[in-house]
């Protein structure tokens, strides 16, 4: 029984934590988020279990001016709680880079945080992420999730969940608060995101670890 504790809770765990900064020591992970006006793609390599290294690209064109940045991060588990059927964590990141915007480049700084709660049924998190650059209003994003599964499924068949999601973007020019049903599904290695919120606009993100 004690050799199957771990399997038992990688299984328990892993449908929500898939996404998370800091994967299991060795993994390198894809992860991509897709808005109209928001692109989104990282790579990250986890060299230890409370650090990742990574590269991000991101394009905000929430303005008037396109803003594109592309950031060397470093990703670290601040804090674990594990309970009996809950796990808890705190992740900081941040990265120094460059961003392109109004026909020239200037270093960039990202900064950010998020933090979660989940069980085989529940799932809770926070994030909040900015990128700063010179002469350029910032690129700041605050988020609040809370998902249920409507089924607790196999830890190699097909996971989903149900998440209501809630975005603020403060500089953009349209719909600075975004709030709509998410859908997530995870398969294997694979997992992908799809949604929508009040006013229409669609997002979908997907993440893949090796």
């Amino acid at each position: 029984m004690k050799n199957l504790l771990p399997i038992l809770l990688l299984g328990l765990f892993t449908s929500v934590a898939f996404a998370h900064p800091v994967a299991f020591q060795g993994a390198l992970g894809v992860m991509a988020y897709h808005a109209p006006d928001m692109v989104d793609w990282q790579v990250a390599y986890t060299v230890h279990p409370k650090f990742a290294l990574g590269i991000d690209y991101y394009r905000d064109a929430m303005e008037a001016d396109t803003k594109t940045y592309y950031i060397p991060r470093v990703n670290f588990l601040a804090h674990r709680w594990n309970g009996h059927d809950f796990q808890a964590n705190i992740y900081l990141y941040g990265g120094y880079g460059v961003a392109h915007a109004k026909g020239s480049d200037r270093g960039a700084l990202l900064v950010g945080g998020e933090a979660d709660y989940e069980t085989r049924k529940v799932y809770f998190s926070g994030r909040a992420t900015s990128l700063f650059a010179r002469d350029l209003n910032n690129s700041t994003l605050y988020q609040l999730r809370a998902g249920i599964a409507p089924y607790v499924g196999d830890f190699e068949g097909l996971n989903s969940w149900l998440i209501l999601q809630a975005q603020y973007f403060p500089n953009a020019l349209q719909e600075k608060l975004r709030v709509g049903p998410l859908l997530r599904f995870f398969y294997r290695n694979v997992l992908w995101e799809a949604g929508v919120s009040s006013q229409g606009t669609w997002l979908f993100n997907f993440m893949v670890h090796f």
